[in-house]
């Protein structure tokens, strides 16, 4: 894999993926060769990895895409009924190295964004 040749002839401490669907298909010359990984979105296929601190061992976990699908169409109700604008934050997680992390609930700041958008639909 040329981006692990170039990573071990300048020394390289981590391999940065744009994205983990990009990152794993790296991963087994990464693991192979005993480079670390670093990618962006906590997507599903590396959040085993991720939380065993494995190969990927940093992520920067993105809001959940569900997430931003409601809350976009939240605006877009809002927008359609005349009411007010809401202001969303979306924020980003950090996964390093220490960093508690389960890839069954890796979002757990979220909670239960459904219900939530659903029970402010009903109001």
């Amino acid at each position: 894999m040329q981006v692990v040749a170039r990573a071990q002839t300048f020394g390289t401490n981590y391999v940065f993926a744009t994205n983990d669907y990009i990152a794993l298909n790296g991963v087994p010359v990464l693991k192979k060769d005993k480079i670390p990984e670093a990618g962006v979105n906590c997507d599903p296929g590396v959040r085993p990895m991720v939380a065993a601190h494995q190969t990927e061992r940093i992520d920067v976990c993105q809001s959940p895409p569900g997430f931003l699908g409601y809350m976009t169409v939240d605006e877009l109700l809002r927008a359609a009924s005349g009411s007010p604008r809401a202001i969303y934050n979306a924020p980003a997680r950090l996964i390093g190295a220490t960093t508690a992390y389960s890839a069954s609930n890796p979002f757990p700041q979220f909670g239960n964004y459904v219900a939530a958008f659903k029970k402010l639909w009903r109001a």
